[in-house]
């Protein structure tokens, strides 16, 4: 029996998920193949097992999800009641995230399109197709590993879809939002902040490993109430009469000019919403993998991200044509082999475009 739970720990571990559980299981092999590693390492018994059962519990202490941040942490989680007042994240969140952490789950929901239930998923066939074009590039693996570059800093902030997740079943409604500081801050100068909107499904640990390559700015990455996507008005209106001010509240000196705002998926709403009322309030307005619906000029740049295998591929490549055509102010990169998923799958090109044109 013990070889057969091992060797399910085993292979649980090699999946391309939480480097948390990688750590907590292979403590936890240790500690049940206590006897025969005695034997293997008789020699130097007496220091070996100790260092390595030592160097797996402060490693998985190390990466262990946190309700707090590090003086050195990049990233950061921010707890907001309704009101956009700061809180502590509930206990229970915590104990989740370390049970089931998001990227052992995003690795879990990977499997599920494989298996006999692909069907009853309710996620649009386009999407599934996108799937299916990464899963034959080779490229799944890359939704989930992306999540490493966070881990192998040793930054582990909560997942804010797992609170998104809690308003769903009717928990006091909070919000979340990951804070990334500059890369090299300094506390005397003004920074260009980036917001960034998610897409369906929630607010993800993810994204702030996505974007912490823009390294010279402080991004912002809010959420909806819910795991839609959705953003309205007062989500808008709410980074400058609450974020902002939050940020400087923190000590960030903020460059009021040179606000840009990111829209993925569904969070293109956000994109239309601040295209539709507050066009002069930012210097960037980005779409990302979603319809573009809005072609009046502004005094924004506007941005175009996206792929020629994505379900939104004919409403990106109408948006680019006709924001040239008006005159607007406008720059796009396009990859006609990628799919929904080039946030992530491409996030290399994506960011440097960012970097260049933000």
């Amino acid at each position: 029996m013990k070889k057969i739970i091992s060797v399910i720990l085993v292979i649980i571990m090699l999946l391309p998920g939480s480097l948390f559980h990688s750590a907590v299981i292979a403590l936890v092999l240790v500690l049940m193949w206590r006897g025969r590693l005695k034997e293997y390492l008789r020699p130097i018994w007496r220091y070996a097992y100790r260092m390595l059962v030592g160097v797996l519990a402060v490693l998985t202490l190390m990466l262990m999800p946190r309700p707090f941040a590090l003086p050195t942490d990049r990233v950061r989680t921010v707890y907001l009641d309704e009101n956009y007042n700061r809180i502590s994240p509930p206990f229970h969140h915590w104990l989740v995230n370390i049970l089931l952490p998001e990227e052992t789950l995003c690795a879990m929901g990977l499997m599920v399109p494989l298996s006999p239930w692909r069907n009853m998923l309710q996620i649009k066939e386009g999407l599934l197709k996108n799937y299916d074009v990464e899963l034959k590039n080779l490229q799944l693996h890359k939704l989930v590993t992306i999540y490493h570059s966070l881990a192998m800093r040793l930054e582990s902030p909560l997942s804010g879809a797992y609170a998104q997740s809690s308003n769903v079943v009717g928990e006091t409604p909070t919000r979340t939002a990951y804070i990334i500081k500059p890369k090299h801050y300094d506390a005397d100068k003004s920074y260009p902040v980036v917001f960034f909107a998610h897409g369906f499904l929630g607010n993800f640990r993810m994204y702030p490993a996505m974007l912490d390559g823009i390294d010279d700015k402080i991004v912002v990455v809010f959420g909806t109430k819910d795991r839609s996507g959705f953003y309205n008005r007062s989500d808008i209106n709410a980074l400058f009469t609450h974020y902002i001010p939050m940020l400087e509240a923190d000590g960030y000196k903020i460059d009021s000019d040179e606000l840009s705002l990111l829209g993925l998926s569904n969070g293109g709403s956000a994109v239309d919403v601040a295209y539709a009322g507050y066009g002069n309030r930012f210097k960037n307005l980005v779409y990302i993998s979603t319809d573009v619906n809005n072609f009046h000029r502004i005094k924004a740049k506007v941005m175009v991200i996206g792929g020629g295998y994505d379900t939104c591929a004919a409403s990106m490549k109408s948006g680019i044509r006709r924001l040239k055509a008006n005159g607007q102010k406008s720059s796009h990169l396009f990859l006609d082999d990628a799919t929904h998923l080039m946030s992530a799958i491409e996030n290399d090109k994506m960011i440097e475009f960012l970097q260049a044109e933000l």
